[in-house]
């Protein structure tokens, strides 16, 4: 019985992470009109972080703290040198 009640809530888990990654793609392309995929590139390279820090410290806490430093990174050096992809729904304004 304690497998299942694991089981379900590792689906719940599993289902609202896939709830707040579609929910983003969603806002991302209602408010830009464009599809943005970098945020998805982004977590990836978060979760890579996260493990790696993890492993190597052996402390979830502290481990989850250094992948958000280190993900802002490559966050901002998206940002600064794609302005395409910023000024892309300028060039193409809603009717």
């Amino acid at each position: 019985m304690l497998l299942f009640l694991e089981q379900c809530l590792n689906g719940l888990q599993f289902g609202l992470l896939l709830f707040l990654l579609a929910a983003g793609l969603t806002l991302v392309f209602g408010i830009m009109d464009m599809v943005n995929l970098a945020h998805g590139s982004l977590y990836m390279v978060g979760a890579y972080f996260a493990a790696t820090f993890v492993a190597l410290i052996d402390n979830f806490l502290i481990g989850a703290i250094l992948a958000l430093g280190a993900t802002v990174l490559p966050g901002q050096t998206n940002h600064e040198w794609c302005p395409s992809l910023r000024l892309r729904s300028a060039c193409h304004p809603r009717m």
